[in-house]
């Protein structure tokens, strides 16, 4: 006998499984001698694009388990029961799931499952309306588009030109270490391909400040061009920051900054953009993007949001930017993410009641734009310090669901990062989907303790079941006792994203006691409105 507990239990077990499944109206046929050795199961089968069949999920129904391991409870008649395991498997292997459904639709996704929805392609200039006349519709529907811009330089010069230069000491550029000298710089741009087309304007050394390349001796440094200089209204890295990559423009040249406006409205009015992503803000003089922007809303006639990256761990220097380019624009908050990065490696260490200290979600919530990891922060690319995986949700909790700051999820966060084995964030997309339902109302912060911190939403009226309670720890289990609000006294509260299972009653002062286990966030709403979150699902 290959299988553990007596006939009768199996009958009994295999007869329930045979009754639910009929009651569905579920086709099956049955496997004679394929049960576990514990109990018997149902198997789905999955039939790929070619025919053949894969078992995928399994239920299985457990009389054994629990006795083997003396499990009971008291039922309602006061006598005590063995209870029987239901082992429920969804897609059985996640890979072999996800292989089977790559080969099935050979790569080509229906659109509810593919990761890029939607891209627009102009192939030529015949084209060119009904690509844009798709990519209006699409905005109707509710998709934005932003444009990700860099104007700190151009690569890729056409041409070279003899241009007299001084070498730079890279650590610090206001440092002369040669020269002056002759070097071969590519600094022509005159476009071959496409002429005259869209501009006439042709890039040579006038425009630039600078260099990183001789192709004469064929050396790598800093060249500063004869009679120019690094602007000045820049990051003070490196003594001065200006220069990047490549051809570093010069904006102090009216025709230079003349030429970006143009390529901006051309591009704005052909791309049909929404709003910026404006890169590189440390060294770009900061009196520019004021000016481009304030052309480029006239010139479009609407609010154009912008969000620039100004990397600085340092909350000084980013206020001074938001405060000299007149507020035009919001900012990433560098130095939260690094908090989170630091809190992550603290082994519990961490002071927690500071995290939102020196921040610009602290200071000027209204100008921030928070984020935990973006793809110049992930392993092995140039700003690496990629918060470990354990803080994540306890980091998202704090961007996502406290109502200040505009947070931004990254795609390696919510779907993995498969070439560094990198698994998605546990509850991400439940928080987000919290967001989106239950993160109204008035804000009560109770980050008063090294370990354990947390916050509470009231809700409003405009959002059915609205209102949640968040418990955060980078220590041991605890609880915290915060207030959500006397609407909510005698009402039951449900942990949605960290694993305590003992509901939450709120008292008539509108106080509840929140848990949460080590190292862990623990996000409650309403028992109602837990029903509707995993009703309605949460996939993005």
């Amino acid at each position: 006998k290959d299988s553990m507990g007596s006939d009768e239990d199996w009958e009994n077990a295999t007869n329930g499984l045979k009754e639910a499944i009929e009651s569905m109206q579920i086709p099956f046929v049955v496997n004679e001698g394929d049960g576990a050795f514990y109990g018997p199961k149902l198997d789905f089968h999955l039939e790929d694009s070619i025919g053949r069949t894969w078992q995928c999920g399994t239920i299985q129904l457990d009389f054994q388990l629990p006795q083997r391991f003396g499990l009971e409870y008291v039922g309602s008649d006061g006598q005590k029961h063995a209870p029987i395991i239901i082992h429920r498997v969804v897609f059985g292997s996640v890979e072999r799931f996800m292989g089977i459904l790559i080969e099935h639709y050979a790569g080509k996704f229906p659109t509810w499952l593919a990761p890029v929805q939607v891209k627009v392609l102009s192939v030529s200039e015949k084209s060119r309306d009904y690509a844009a006349k798709v990519a209006s519709q699409l905005q109707a529907a509710g998709i934005r588009v932003y444009a990700d811009i860099v104007l700190n330089h151009r690569m890729g010069a056409d041409e070279t030109e003899t241009i007299t230069a001084i070498e730079d000491n890279p650590s610090n550029r206001l440092q002369e270490t040669h020269g002056p000298e002759q070097i071969q710089a590519w600094t022509k741009f005159t476009f071959p391909g496409r002429g005259t087309k869209y501009s006439d304007f042709v890039w040579d050394a006038s425009c630039f400040d600078g260099v990183d390349w001789d192709e004469k001796t064929k050396k790598k440094s800093i060249y500063l061009f004869s009679g120019k200089h690094w602007d000045t209204e820049v990051d003070p890295e490196n003594g001065n920051y200006d220069y990047l990559m490549g051809c570093d423009l010069d904006f102090g040249q009216q025709k230079v900054k003349d030429e970006l406006l143009r390529w901006g409205e051309w591009y704005t009015d052909t791309a049909l953009m929404d709003g910026y992503r404006l890169d590189a803000l440390k060294h770009i003089d900061r009196e520019f993007y004021p000016w481009w922007l304030g052309e480029l809303r006239k010139h479009t006639g609407r609010e154009m949001p912008a969000v620039g990256e100004y990397w600085s761990p340092d909350l000084g220097r980013i206020t001074a930017y938001l405060k000299d380019c007149g507020e035009c624009m919001s900012l990433f908050d560098a130095p939260l993410h690094y908090h989170f990065r630091e809190a992550s490696y603290a082994n519990g260490n961490y002071p927690m009641n500071h995290i939102l200290e020196g921040t610009l979600l602290s200071a000027d919530p209204a100008h921030a734009v928070t984020f935990v990891d973006n793809h110049d922060t992930q392993p092995g690319q140039a700003l690496d310090s990629f918060v470990n995986t354990w803080f994540k949700k306890i980091a998202y909790a704090i961007i996502l669901l406290r109502g200040q700051g505009l947070p931004c999820v990254f795609w390696g966060d919510l779907y993995g990062i498969p070439h560094d084995h990198i698994l998605p964030v546990a509850e991400l997309s439940i928080m987000m989907k919290e967001r989106q339902l239950y993160a109204y109302g008035p804000l009560h912060d109770y980050f008063d303790d090294g370990h354990l911190v947390g916050f509470t939403r009231e809700g409003d009226p405009e959002h059915r079941n609205s209102g949640l309670a968040a418990v955060l720890t980078d220590g041991d289990r605890g609880q915290k006792t915060m207030y959500v609000g006397r609407r909510f006294a005698g009402m039951e509260f449900i942990d949605t994203t960290g694993g305590v299972r003992q509901p939450v009653i709120i008292g008539e002062d509108g106080c509840g006691t929140f848990s949460v286990l080590g190292g862990n966030a623990s996000v409650w709403v309403t028992k109602a409105a837990a029903t509707d979150l995993f009703r309605i699902g949460f996939t993005f």
